[in-house]
């Protein structure tokens, strides 16, 4: 008896599978995930991948040699990805920095000799990886008649600016600054009728609004020379410190009254320049220079230096 013939495939049907709900498709997919990725150094009976069994290995399944070529392939590839990145650091931080001195020389100190009246010399002028801009040499009105030789020499003044904000032009120069350290400066501080001789930093700018700067001002190791003449003694004496190792530290809220502190290691007081152990102060002063709430702080002032200034001299009106 002849064996019976099967169906020829254009006879036959196509069955259908049987529709799974999503939680049965996700069951048999987890269920089904090991037998994929497992791969055998030794070869095995998981379904090779063409794309990497061509490379010399698989992450789905099949035999996988050494795999020397996939690593070289991947060591390669991070390479030139890791040189096209340092390429354009590099590349924006020369950039930034060429434009971090053109703004300084072209823009920042031409304006800041307009508002002080006085010649700005700076030296050399370094950026580091921080984006932080350090001039160096730094001398504001130079004066040989002055204590201190010029209105401020500072060793190196290191400035916190918004490079990409000043390199895409969505902040002004005056904006930009974040925060100013100083070095070694040595500050001529003068107080008359008219106010403080630094004040006029903060005057109104050409669009007659005020300058309202918001950042921190730092000082390490400097020296200060204040002369007040606008409140004189009983005895009619200006009020004169020259203090040498001063800290300080000055915080700037627009608008808001300036936060700061200082202290003073080694001061002299008064014409006789008395050496004082320590001077130590802080307090509030208002964005003008013209108001300020301060206390200081000393344990070696003479009673008779200290009355002859509690008591200033004021001018009888009959």
């Amino acid at each position: 008896m002849p064996a019976p013939t099967p169906p020829s495939r254009r006879d036959s049907k196509p069955t259908r599978r049987p529709v799974l709900s999503r939680r049965a498709r996700l069951f048999h997919l987890k269920h089904g995930l090991p037998r994929q990725i497992i791969a055998r150094r030794s070869g095995g009976d998981a379904p090779k991948n063409p794309i990497f069994a061509r490379a010399g290995g698989s992450t789905i399944g099949g035999a996988l040699p050494a795999g020397r070529a996939t690593r070289g392939l991947t060591a390669l590839v991070v390479g030139a990805l890791f040189l096209m990145s340092g390429r354009w650091y590099f590349g924006q931080r020369i950039n930034l920095s060429g434009e971090a001195e053109r703004v300084l020389r072209a823009q920042l100190i031409p304006q800041l000799e307009k508002r002080l009246g006085a010649k700005v010399e700076v030296g050399a002028v370094e950026t580091d990886w921080l984006g932080r801009v350090t001039m160096r040499d730094v001398v504001i009105g130079r004066n040989t008649k002055l204590p201190t030789g010029a209105l401020a020499k500072i060793r190196s003044v290191t400035i916190g600016l918004d490079l990409p904000g000043l390199a895409l032009r969505r902040v002004s120069p005056a904006e930009a600054v974040r925060s100013v350290a100083l070095e070694n400066p040595q500050i001529y501080v003068r107080r008359d009728q008219t106010g403080i001789n630094w004040q006029k930093l903060l005057q109104r700018d050409a669009t007659g609004q005020k300058v309202a700067w918001t950042g921190r001002v730092t000082a390490f190791d400097g020296r200060v020379y204040y002369l007040d003449t606008a409140q004189p003694s009983a005895s009619g004496r200006p009020l004169i410190v020259d203090a040498y190792g001063v800290d300080a530290t000055l915080d700037a809220l627009a608008d808001a009254p300036y936060r700061f502190a200082a202290r003073a290691r080694k001061p002299y007081f008064g014409q006789e320049k008395r050496l004082l152990k320590e001077i130590t102060s802080g307090g509030t002063i208002q964005n003008d220079f013209k108001n300020a709430l301060a206390s200081v702080q000393t344990n070696d002032l003479p009673l008779a230096t200290l009355s002859d200034f509690a008591f200033p001299k004021r001018d009888v009106v009959v």
